[in-house]
């Protein structure tokens, strides 16, 4: 299965293949992925697949510059499904929600990206506090360059950082045919480690 990729590190986080909405005719069957797009500087890393590559459908256009988290639903169904209401609660639910995303039809076999509709109005990155929970940075071990509660389990609880980094989870949430859907950005993959990935603080 394709991965929602950085140039570095694979940016999935969320990978669930739910039967929701299952009858004994059909089952909707789908997988969640978490991204981070950022082509505004040369160390930044970007998603793959992406806006404009094949079977992949998004409301928001591949020609403009990103700073922005990325969400991808792949449709690994027979039939086509339908995501709406889409929101993304950061800081486990205590920071600002996102919800900026119109209805979307991903046909079968298409891959829905949902980022920034506009310059930066996704710059989710932009919504941690402190500096690198735990001083993990890109380049500590176990950060899987990213740092912060991206970090790996054993990397997490050697800096004390476990509950912390549990509780601030950015949410997930959308219908999918009418059903709803809630999942945890475990990976923090969106708020890149909690912290500002690129400038090393956050901008509160």
């Amino acid at each position: 299965m394709r991965k929602f990729a950085s140039k570095a590190a694979v940016l999935a986080a969320i990978s669930v293949a739910a039967g929701l909405g299952a009858t004994a005719a059909r089952a909707d069957t789908f997988a969640v992925y978490t991204g981070y797009a950022d082509n505004l500087r040369a160390s930044g890393f970007f998603p793959n697949p992406w806006i404009g590559d094949a079977n992949v459908v998004s409301e928001s256009s591949g020609a403009q510059f990103f700073d922005s988290g990325a969400i991808r639903i792949q449709n690994t169904g027979a039939t086509s499904i339908t995501i709406t209401n889409l929101k993304v609660a950061m800081n486990g639910g205590g920071g600002p929600t996102y919800s900026i995303w119109n209805s979307l039809t991903i046909g079968a076999g298409q891959e829905g990206v949902f980022t920034q509709t506009t310059s930066y109005n996704f710059d989710s990155s932009d919504n941690s506090t402190g500096s690198a929970p735990g001083g993990l940075t890109g380049g500590s071990v176990g950060s899987n360059g990213i740092g912060g509660c991206s970090s790996t389990a054993a990397a997490q609880t050697l800096a004390g950082i476990t509950a912390y980094c549990a509780g601030r989870e950015p949410i997930v949430s959308f219908s999918e045919n009418g059903n709803l859907v809630t999942l945890n950005d475990s990976g923090h993959i969106l708020d890149t480690g909690n912290y500002d990935f690129i400038n090393g603080s956050t901008d509160g």
